[in-house]
């Protein structure tokens, strides 16, 4: 028998593993209006560190990894994406988040050439997206 409390963490988290996921093909769709091409979602079973990886404009393979949080993001998201391009042969790494990055992230991500976007939420049915990625 499950209690309500450890019942109420497992919908949250199965909630969570649903928004992580609309999330990340929101990404893939603003990557794909910002000119990216031949973008390939990452199965969670085979998740090492990216969410997808893409070709951008200049050709480069680039891996992604979406972060949909609502904390900030800590530098362990860049060291996870970093080991991703390394795994995958990325020339590139990006993070992409809802949320904000601590500053430990941020230096971590400009030492490495991470790019970050953050604050970039899917928008509400009426709304239309603002936000390109390049």
């Amino acid at each position: 028998m499950t209690t309500p409390a450890i019942s109420g963490i497992m919908i949250k988290n199965e909630r969570e593993d649903i928004m992580s996921t609309q999330y990340t093909k929101y990404v893939a769709r603003k990557l794909q209006a910002s000119g990216f091409t031949d973008i390939k979602i990452i199965p969670q079973s085979e998740n090492n560190g990216a969410d997808l990886t893409a070709v951008s404009k200049n050709g480069a393979m680039v891996c992604i990894k979406c972060e949909y949080n609502e904390f900030v993001v800590d530098e362990s998201v860049v060291e996870e994406v970093l080991e991703a391009k390394s795994a995958l042969g990325c020339r590139a790494a990006m993070v992409v988040t809802n949320s904000t990055f601590e500053q430990e992230a941020k230096d971590l991500a400009k030492q490495h050439g991470v790019l970050l976007k953050e604050s970039i939420s899917a928008p509400q049915a009426s709304q239309s997206p603002a936000v390109t990625m390049e």
